[in-house]
């Protein structure tokens, strides 16, 4: 295996840790580029992948002073921490809603499971209907939109730069928009097969776009791509299932990704954390993945890809998962001492930090509450935590060492290891609770238990980390001890995170009949 020298990785922690019209979007899906453009000179370092694979760099819009939240999860080690916003402890119950903008639509949990972009006031958000929209951080303002009408899983969103605004326009097409006016540059159809989706924001790196297609029927893969951000040109792709699909390409698949990499701008390194493979538990002949024997290697896995496309390293969490513990989600970011850590995590509700050179893991923990999950198969109805909707869910923090997961208590029930997942009931069954570690050791500094089920990711902001339930409340804790200092009824569902710039949340409500952005903003 290769890996990456330590001085870039350290150099990019420390960059880490610092301080309208309308465009149509209806229409068929390209399975192309529709339209070439250059929105930045080849000459700006970080626009254009090289011969090889992607450069390195990331968009002149992500690097600007007072960028906002310029990245899915604020930049590009995914740390959701502004650790010098004004809301504090001391102002964060001076709090009022500024405006809301609506973005209609339907899916099972939400239109907005998601959270919004912002870049040089204007706020960018990406819904499952495959609509995208930009809106006036001052005063909610639409400035454009691309509705559209299609039906995408989630947890779906945009990414910006290079001058465009990048999401998914159909169920396995990216698309980028231009920044300015909406209008479609290009879209790329990602379907190699029946039952690929596209269901994650981007994250950009070295004149890339990284997204992963989702495998959701028998027979497809889940795959990690690089595109051109010019023109929508596959740079590289990295399958995480093997051609053959286990010996058993009518009844398996799996694999992906749900959301963006972690990346190092300074070497191109992108870290990934990988979905579970299918079927889970098993399939009718199939007990407990039978289907799929031995270790279903790369599913359930971190994964560094270096700019050409080479895997450096890998480490496999969960061999032969039939829990469906997807473990999809990573920060890259520094320990108090200001050693750099990869912080992988997701639904199996363990966190692991590795060294993310060489992918040695310095510790592995877990957290929320854990029954049956040991099991390799059954023969009576059993409960497992987590289940299906449980784990860490959605993204987690990390500030000043310190790592912040939000954990969902949601279990399952199988009658037969040779039965499909069961998504009900779950949600509603036990409090979630929300963990803070040590990032150079895995220590538990403190867990709080939430009144609900925390949907809502964690995200630091001053001397607090925020999260939210379902259920509708939008909380803030103490992140020394974890104390509760504030909530807000949301007056609807809560399944996105919130982007945070200056003295202004934005954070996304949708279930039921609420569907739209709040703001709500120091007076």
């Amino acid at each position: 295996m290769r890996a990456a020298g330590m001085g870039a990785v350290a150099m990019v922690v420390g960059v880490l840790l610092a301080g309208g019209c309308s465009a149509d979007g209806d229409g068929d899906p390209a399975t192309g580029p529709t339209t070439e453009s250059e929105p930045a000179s080849a000459s700006e370092p970080g626009t254009t992948p090289s011969g090889d694979g992607c450069a390195t760099g990331l968009p002149p819009e992500v690097t600007t002073d007072d960028a906002g939240w310029p990245s899915p999860n604020v930049d590009a080690g995914n740390t959701r921490a502004v650790p010098g916003s004004p809301i504090t402890a001391a102002t964060i119950g001076d709090l009022e809603e500024a405006w809301t903008y609506d973005v209609p639509g339907e899916a099972a949990f939400g239109n907005l499971t998601t959270g919004p972009v912002v870049v040089d006031g204007t706020v960018y958000v990406g819904a499952l209907d495959g609509s995208t929209h930009a809106v006036a951080l001052a005063d909610g303002d639409g400035e454009w939109s691309v509705e559209r009408h299609v039906s995408i899983f989630g947890p779906a969103g945009v990414a910006v730069g290079w001058g465009q605004v990048f999401g998914i326009s159909d169920t396995a097409t990216v698309a980028a928009h231009d920044m300015a006016s909406g209008e479609v540059r290009w879209e790329r159809d990602l379907e190699a097969a029946p039952g690929n989706q596209v269901d994650m924001a981007p994250a950009l790196v070295g004149g890339c776009v990284l997204v992963s297609t989702q495998a959701l029927a028998p027979g497809s893969r889940g795959t990690l791509y690089a595109l051109d951000q010019r023109d929508g040109a596959i740079v590289w792709q990295v399958e995480t299932v093997p051609d053959d699909l286990w010996g058993n390409p009518e009844v398996n698949h799996g694999g992906g990704a749900w959301y963006p990499p972690a990346v190092d701008p300074e070497t191109g390194t992108s870290y990934w954390g990988t979905s579970n493979p299918w079927p889970s538990p098993g399939a009718p002949g199939f007990p407990a993945g039978a289907s799929r024997p031995g270790a279903n290697e790369d599913t359930n896995s971190a994964l560094a890809i270096d700019p050409a496309g080479e895997v450096t390293w890998k480490h496999q969490v969960f061999p032969h998962d039939i829990w469906d513990r997807d473990m999809v989600l990573t920060i890259l970011t520094a320990d108090a001492a200001g050693e750099a850590v990869l912080v992988h995590t997701g639904k199996g509700g363990r966190v692991l930090g590795y060294d993310p050179v060489t992918g040695e893991v310095r510790w592995d923990v877990a957290v929320g509450m854990h029954q049956n999950d040991e099991l390799s198969t059954f023969d009576a109805p059993t409960t497992v935590l987590p289940g299906v909707l449980g784990g860490v869910e959605t993204p987690p923090a990390a500030a000043d060492g310190v790592g912040y997961v939000a954990v969902v208590n949601a279990p399952s029930t199988y009658d037969s290891p040779e039965a499909l997942f069961n998504l009900a009931p779950q949600l509603g069954s036990h409090p979630s609770d929300l963990v803070a570690l040590d990032l150079a050791t895995g220590d538990e500094l403190w867990a709080t238990e939430l009144p609900g089920d925390a949907l809502g990711g964690a995200t630091v902001v001053g001397d607090l980390v925020l999260t939210s339930t379902y259920g509708g409340l939008l909380l803030a804790y103490d992140r020394e001890s974890g104390e509760e200092v504030w909530r807000h009824d949301a007056g609807g569902a809560v399944n996105g995170w919130p982007a945070v710039v200056g003295d202004t949340i934005v954070w996304p409500i949708s279930g039921g009949e609420v569907s739209h952005l709040l703001a709500l903003r120091l007076p």
